[in-house]
């Protein structure tokens, strides 16, 4: 009899195969629910695939953006080593999407802070995964709040030449930076 991964992984590889539409990955993500073994199942796909399966799994990353962001956790370094691997921008943007709205482990801060830095700076990156990059620091210095001085300077920074959506994001990230600022007297 197969174990609920293995009926997982073939289920969700079924559905993500069968087409690319917000209704599927509800369905996907409905299907998962809260269950570690389905997550885990979701997560391994989207890791070991490169094509189709990698950037349509990706999709329901975003989706556990909100309420089951944490579910996650168990597995960012696997998550991240795909990060900072070869991947599609889809990916990036879902996990980072995901990540702005999770509860940073401290041991992983650390690695995830570099990476978005990194994606900040380098003006090639997919405008999506530098307005996440933004929203992710933003997330850390709410755990963190001393990086705040560091974070408003690296994001104005950038500010002046970047795009329409990187400005807006640029300053919606800033106010809640000085927000966290007042908040701890800093």
């Amino acid at each position: 009899m197969a174990s609920d991964f293995t009926k997982a992984k073939k289920f969700i590889c079924d559905k993500l195969e069968e087409s690319h539409s917000k209704r599927m990955a509800l369905l996907i993500d409905h299907y998962i629910g809260n269950n570690p073994e389905r997550v885990k199942a979701l997560v391994e796909i989207i890791c070991q695939d490169d094509g189709i399966l990698h950037q349509r799994g990706s999709y329901n990353i975003w989706v556990m953006r909100k309420g089951k962001a944490n579910l996650l956790i168990p597995h960012l370094d696997q998550l991240l080593d795909k990060l900072e691997g070869p991947s599609h921008d889809a990916f990036g943007r879902g996990l980072l999407g995901t990540i702005a709205n999770m509860t940073i482990p401290e041991e992983a801060m650390g690695r995830i802070a570099d990476y978005c830095i990194s994606a900040l700076e380098n003006p090639k990156e997919a405008i999506a995964i530098r307005a996440n990059s933004m929203s992710v620091l933003t997330n850390i210095c709410r755990q963190e709040p001393e990086l705040v001085p560091e974070m408003e300077l690296l994001i104005s920074s950038f500010m002046e030449h970047g795009t329409a959506g990187y400005q807006a994001r640029g300053r919606r990230v800033l106010k809640e930076l000085n927000r966290i600022r007042k908040k701890h007297s800093l």
